[in-house]
């Protein structure tokens, strides 16, 4: 459904006809719902179906107070008052492949100069869009409207193009986030029917997951729910789940297997992390507890999986924050949930949330976004007007590839954004504050740091734990020299230079 919405902003273009400019196009108003019944939180036809549109305000993106006429010349210091555009008096629009921005922009605009014939045209890009926006005196001012005219469309989007929650089903998201619900608690079995078919079947249970990841996740936006208390403060750019059991046989993931009523009653997923600790003040909200901690000492607590992903925070309009609602719902429902059967929180964790929210573990996997966006920019002297859309999009989900090679790790990942300058250090340190590499030291220091808060011990705690440095990759066999002797004495002098 994408492109079937545009966005008019609130600046002008250069053209013979300013003096009859209209207001701004009228703006229809969609709202998605997705689901009408809570026990049916996904399947509902009408998500699928061509939405139907309702006319909202003209007035809703354009300023209340109309915008002058303006006569003056282009600015000293900006492009010569002699330059003219070529395309001035003409409606055209221009698609551009990445995210909406004036590069891209521009770099479509270049495109149509270079075609131009009859006659051709002598301006290069920045020019002619100087040309073309009456509001803008230079290049800095051109940017400054486009970015808006995008920003715009951002907002729009999330709240109007995007499949959005429907309130009436966020205390079951909520309780499923948490870990609870039919999703999270019923098992397949055949004892309830009487007839030896099978029941709670998780693929019929929650078959509109399914639809949504063939039909939504995949060329449109997923609304991710900032409002919901398990991702309301996501301030530091992360999310991730943690499951302990799995209740879906013959996926190749955890050891859940049939006969489900004797071989799938309290089975693992694939273990591929540790959990340390659970603060349970870290998110009363979730567990109902406004204090107190469980110690996981030497790996007892059975066999756990922890997920997650991140975005770029600093950067509102960046892809991986505008479609980091679709990456939760293929992390968390889709990938997770429906492929592998993985369900249930850590005990006085929620199952996902923020990752400062979340129980303490030595690591996460981690999935990344691949976003493929197209957008149209028109331009209309007739009406004066400038408007961006999207026309297309399609989203991938990979494993992501974090820094010093090392893949499909959320830490690494992280550090990636840190070193791209995507995320702030500062950031970092949070997160590794939940994903700590090694429960010992991490453990042995909170609970020093509990037992004085709690007036256990008169000993203000002292525990120092280093920073955990991302790994480096180990080489593969062909890169390890292959003359180093074997048979090296055991007396090397001590003061062989490092280099």
């Amino acid at each position: 459904l994408a492109g079937t919405i545009s966005i008019a902003a609130s600046f002008r273009l250069r053209g013979d006809t300013i003096s009859n400019r209209n207001t701004g196009p009228p703006v229809t108003d969609v709202h998605y719902r997705y689901v009408e019944r809570i026990e049916n939180i996904f399947n509902d036809e009408d998500i699928i179906e061509e939405p139907t549109y309702t006319e909202k305000s003209d007035s809703l993106f354009w300023d209340e107070d109309p915008i002058e006429e303006s006569t003056s010349l282009l600015q000293v210091g900006a492009v010569s008052p002699l330059v003219v555009s070529c395309f001035a008096g003409t409606d055209f629009e221009l698609e551009a492949e990445g995210t909406c921005n004036m590069s891209n922009l521009l770099t479509a605009l270049q495109i149509k100069i270079n075609d131009a014939s009859s006659p051709p045209c002598p301006n290069s890009a920045e020019e002619e869009l100087i040309a073309l926006l009456l509001d803008a005196s230079n290049i800095a001012d051109a940017e400054d409207l486009i970015n808006h005219a995008c920003q715009t469309w951002f907002e729009y989007a999330s709240d109007e193009e995007y499949l959005n929650y429907d309130p009436k089903t966020y205390a079951f998201l909520k309780e499923y986030f948490d870990g609870g619900t039919y999703w999270n608690e019923d098992r397949e079995t055949l004892l309830e029917s009487g007839d030896g078919t099978a029941t709670k079947v998780l693929k019929d249970d929650a078959s509109g997951i399914k639809d949504i990841y063939d039909d939504v996740a995949q060329t449109r936006g997923i609304e991710f729910p900032h409002e919901m208390e398990n991702f309301q403060d996501c301030t530091v750019g992360a999310a991730m789940c943690c499951w302990v059991q799995d209740r879906q046989a013959n996926d190749d993931n955890g050891n859940c297997a049939t006969p489900y009523d004797t071989n799938c009653l309290d089975s693992d997923p694939m273990d591929n992390t540790d959990i340390c600790y659970v603060d349970m003040g870290r998110d009363v909200r979730s567990n109902y507890v406004p204090t107190g901690y469980a110690i996981f000492a030497k790996e007892n607590e059975g066999d756990a999986h922890c997920h997650g992903f991140a975005w770029t925070s600093q950067d509102k309009a960046a892809q991986d924050y505008r479609y980091r609602g679709n990456n939760l719902f293929y992390v968390s429902m889709y990938d997770h949930l429906y492929t592998r059967g993985y369900v249930r929180n850590v005990p006085g964790s929620p199952m996902c949330g923020c990752v400062d929210q979340m129980a303490v573990a030595t690591r996460a996997d981690c999935t990344e976004l691949d976003v493929a966006e197209v957008y149209s920019y028109n331009f209309s002297t007739s009406a004066a007007s400038f408007k961006t859309k999207l026309v297309d999009v399609k989203i991938n989900y990979n494993a992501c590839q974090g820094a010093n090679g090392i893949n499909n790790d959320l830490a690494a990942y992280f550090q990636r954004l840190v070193n791209e300058g995507r995320q702030s250090k500062a950031n970092k340190d949070i997160l590794d504050e939940t994903l700590v590499h090694d429960c010992d030291c991490p453990t042995r220091k909170f609970i020093e740091e509990k037992l004085f808060e709690d007036g256990i011990s008169t000993d203000p705690p002292e525990i120092v734990c280093t920073a955990y440095p991302t790994p480096s990759p180990t080489p593969a066999p062909s890169d390890i020299p292959s003359d180093i002797p074997s048979d090296l004495p055991s007396d090397l002098p001590s003061d062989i230079p490092s280099d």
